[in-house]
């Protein structure tokens, strides 16, 4: 099965209960979480036990993958082809380079007509 690289917006879909989101995640049998998506997630938590209570969630689910020099030089070619923001690129770098799924729902950005980008639900 292809590994799915979860999206910001598909993360905070998922803890704020959103049954779509748990579906997109039930498709993987193997679910990754590029470093910058923790970094965005986690920026958001107000409290340290909110903190704490994601990440045994997080550690449980996702193998959180650390941003890597193939990662970089996958994010800078995509960069001079597109002006998409660098943390979203830093994020579908993340998946291409792991020759994963991009699992997102940020159209604006991301075309779900590509073979590497999994669109399940609008917003």
């Amino acid at each position: 099965m292809t590994t799915g690289y979860i999206d910001t917006n598909i993360l905070i879909d998922y803890f704020g209960g959103h049954p779509p989101a748990k579906a997109a995640l039930e498709r993987f049998t193997d679910l990754k979480l590029p470093a910058v998506v923790y970094i965005e997630f986690m920026a958001g938590l107000k409290t340290p036990e909110q903190e704490a209570a994601v990440d045994k969630v997080i550690s449980a689910l996702f193998e959180v993958v650390q941003t890597d020099m193939a990662i970089c030089r996958e994010a800078a070619r995509l960069r001079q082809k597109s002006r998409v923001k660098l943390p979203d690129l830093m994020i579908y770098a993340t998946a291409r380079v792991g020759k994963g799924v991009l699992v997102t729902r940020n159209i604006k950005d991301f075309n779900g007509d590509e073979a590497d980008v999994y669109v399940p639900y609008g917003v």
